[in-house]
């Protein structure tokens, strides 16, 4: 059996994968596509999803409620989070290393 795209499936001998409310899952996509994302950021598109505030403003909650759903998704093995990068899926194509391509210095 295949999974659509986005869906998330247990790994062979690991059940079920957790279930997620809708915030977390909201929160999980937004990581997943924009990610590494750091807490207020997120926050803020989770300010703008219920029509607080647009999701280029901050407000003095965006960085908490980032961070706590982050934790949340973080204890659920989903997600990640890395210093001065911020959230991220393991093994999606956005990755908190740089984008640049590594290449030998002259020489080698």
């Amino acid at each position: 059996m295949r999974a659509a795209a986005g869906e998330l499936v247990p790994l062979p001998g690991l059940g079920a994968p957790p279930a997620l409310t809708e915030r977390q899952a909201f929160a999980l996509e937004v990581i997943r596509e924009h990610g590494p994302i750091p807490s207020d950021e997120l926050g803020a598109e989770l300010c703008a999803r219920n029509l607080r505030h647009s999701n280029d403003l901050r407000c003095g909650y965006d960085r908490s409620n980032g961070h706590a759903i982050g934790r949340a998704l973080r204890r659920k093995g989903l997600v990640r989070f890395r210093q001065r990068a911020g959230w991220y899926v393991p093994g999606s194509r956005h990755r908190p290393e740089s984008d640049e391509p590594f290449e030998w210095p002259e020489g080698f």
